[in-house]
């Protein structure tokens, strides 16, 4: 889950009530107006305890006008006496209620309270008694951002620019309030125009920075934040947006520096431990993301990221007792949040505790969102299978189909990976030749999880795991700079692995990486790929049924399904033609079904040296796993005869559809 980054909005102003009214001159004595003028002279000069002298012993001789009552209280305003200053505000609003200043000022001791909704009228009532302050309009426009009135706030900074055009703090602040409604190139104009004005102002910089990476421009957004960092290098927020700009284009260890300086600077600054969590998770470094999570909830308990990432990152840790919690807690402050629901559903047996279940299906019952009734759906199909239910099956279609209406799969252009693979090809790689990765490349569900199962007995085999590497890779395999690919580029993906021993062959398991074989045999010459793959029908019953993240909206439609299956077999043909010399195809169905043979043939090809541990019990329960069509790895093998017809059927349309396209045999040879 991502965290927004952080705006910055330049503070309240307000003027001196000034003298009053004619009127009121003429009705104090000349002495009390010379003494009253007096104060004023002193307020402007900023020699406020001497002008604060002269007002109050004017009110204690019972002197009662709105100049001075006024002026008086917004010293107290300026000095943080707030309660006092509202007192004198009121009594001089009793006097005269057409007293516009008195508002002003009174909304800006309102604001200063927390009174935000009484700041607004105040501000408001000024206007409407004297619609050419300036100044009243800014902050008429600051308490309306403050309650979340965004469009009316960039009403009132427009008036305000409108009198003084030359109004840095509402330019910046008008900035704001257009991110906040997603207006990104008015915004980055809006701060551009307060920093032509004002070169380094820093909240100017900062809005800029973040309507900068909003529009897609995060090199620009890391400049920006620089450049507000140099301006104020004590404020948190510039090193939190810089490290949010720097992830955006996967420079990992760059952005974990700038979310540990923030924390430097504000160590109770949860956002930062939550992003800073995000990166270790994203590293593989589930520990240290843990212990970011957990600091980011002890800051603010009920900060539901945190507890989401923390819960799936118990999940993933096998600390499954507390991933429960933490989803319970998530479900305690928002009820209604059905991704919790559906992670929930994964970790609890109904035939132990039905209140989950239960709960899932009264939230069906009040939510019209898609996205929300799929996970919903998936949660419920889940808790039946552990009844044996065979209304299951219909549960997970129903999913399917509710969340096939929110999300839209856009082909990749084959050509263009073609000719990013082949220019990556004419480059020349910076490794060293000891360097050997292991890479596991397939679709989704094609058995990989067997092979990676295998190679992870050997001891001197860097265990990545399912990694980001090849999503992180591919920001600069697809840079549009590629035919010049440069040392410092192939040395940022080499940095990627900076936490591992380069010496020893690596096992990066990111099952997307089938679109980049050529691209990786050219960068890694030593390395190996190996392609896990799997009888078609089988493999894509078990996407449509099993693989439900949201990322993939090629999972929830048979015909989508399909089309990622031609896209994957297109492309992998172009590798094979290609022929990468490190490139192994192997058939997950023949492993599990001889694993005697297949394994020792795998190792041989890896190059390790032969042990009875790549035949151990856990690896030999896997492959006597059924893997049949009929029992796909979903768990939807239901016992009655209704749901295996049901199963059936859905193998009957997607052979049908495969046998169109050419595509029942799996043999890659």
């Amino acid at each position: 889950m991502k965290i927004e980054l952080r705006g910055q909005v330049a503070s309240q102003k307000f003027g001196p009530a000034g003298f009053g009214s004619k009127e009121e001159k003429e009705q104090l004595s000349k002495k009390t107006n010379k003494q009253a003028e007096t104060g004023h002279f002193l307020y402007q000069q900023g020699r406020l305890e001497e002008a604060v002298a002269i007002y109050e012993s004017l009110i204690q001789g019972k002197v009662k006008s709105t100049l001075i009552l006024g002026n008086l209280a917004a010293i107290y305003a300026q000095k943080g006496r707030y309660s006092e200053a509202e007192e004198l505000l009121e009594e001089a609003l009793s006097v005269d209620q057409g007293f516009s200043e008195g508002w002003a000022t009174l909304g800006f001791v309102q604001k200063a309270q927390d009174n935000i909704h009484g700041a607004i009228r105040a501000y408001t009532i000024s206007l409407s008694l004297a619609p050419d302050n300036c100044y009243c309009h800014y902050n008429l426009g600051n308490a309306l951002s403050q309650v979340g009135r965004f469009n009316e706030a960039i009403e009132a900074y427009g008036q305000a620019l409108a009198l003084n055009s030359q109004f840095p703090e509402a330019l910046t602040n008008l900035g704001s309030a257009f991110l906040e409604v997603g207006k990104y190139q008015e915004a980055a104009s809006s701060c551009v125009d307060a920093l032509s004005i004002t070169p380094n102002h820093f909240a100017a910089l900062n809005n800029l920075g973040k309507a900068q990476q909003a529009l897609g421009d995060n090199r620009s957004a890391i400049n920006t934040f620089k450049r507000a960092i140099a301006c104020n290098a004590t404020s948190p927020d510039p090193f939190f947006n810089l490290g949010s700009a720097l992830k955006s284009i996967n420079e990992i260890k760059d952005a974990a520096d700038a979310y540990q300086e923030a924390l430097r600077l504000k160590p109770e600054f949860a956002e930062a431990h939550l992003n800073l969590g995000a990166l270790y998770a994203q590293l593989g470094r589930a520990p240290e993301a843990i212990a970011c999570y957990e600091r980011a909830l002890i800051i603010k308990p009920q900060l539901v990221e945190a507890l989401f990432n923390l819960a799936k990152a118990y999940a993933t840790s096998n600390r499954q007792k507390e991933a429960i919690i933490a989803y319970n807690k998530i479900l305690l402050i928002s009820p209604k949040l059905a991704e919790a629901e559906r992670q929930l559903s994964l970790l609890v047996d109904a035939k132990v505790d039905l209140a989950p279940m239960q709960r899932a299906q009264g939230c069906l019952t009040t939510t019209d969102d898609p996205g929300e009734r799929a996970q919903l759906y998936f949660a419920i199909a889940k808790y039946k299978d552990d009844l044996d239910d065979n209304s299951a099956f219909d549960c997970y279609q129903k999913g399917n189909q509710e969340m096939n209406k929110t999300l839209l799969w856009e082909r990749p252009n084959i050509q263009q990976l073609i000719a990013t693979n082949a220019a990556v090809a004419d480059t020349k790689s910076t490794w060293q030749d000891e360097h050997e990765p292991i890479f596991l490349v397939g679709i989704p569900c094609c058995g990989a999880d067997l092979a990676q199962l295998v190679l992870s007995q050997n001891p001197k085999l860097g265990k990545l795991g399912k990694t980001e590497f090849l999503n992180i890779a591919s920001n600069y395999i697809l840079d549009s700079n590629i035919n010049s690919m440069s040392k410092d580029v192939i040395s940022s993906i080499k940095a990627i692995h900076r936490d591992f021993d380069l010496a020893n062959p690596i096992d990066d398991h990111d099952l997307f990486g089938f679109q980049y074989c050529s691209a990786i045999a050219s960068l890694f010459p030593r390395g190996k790929i190996i392609h896990c793959f799997r009888n078609p029908v089988d493999n894509l019953l078990a996407i449509y049924t099993t693989y439900l993240g949201t990322e993939n909206p090629w999972a929830y439609d048979l015909d989508a399904v399909i089309e990622y299956y031609d896209f994957y077999r297109q492309i992998m043909a172009y590798h094979q033609a290609s022929a990468p010399a490190g490139m192994i195809h192997l058939n997950m169905d023949e492993m599990r079904a001889n694993p005697w043979m297949e394994i020792p043939n795998l190792i041989e090809t890896c190059g390790f040296e032969w042990s009875e541990c790549y035949l151990n019990t856990e690896i030999l329960t896997q492959c006597d796993k059924a893997e049949s069509s009929s029992a796909s790895s979903g768990g939807l093998a239901n016992k009655n005869r209704s749901s295996w017809l049901l199963w059936s059927q859905l193998i009957d349309t997607i052979s049908k559809k495969l046998e169109l396209k050419g595509y029942l045999a799996s043999n890659w040879a």
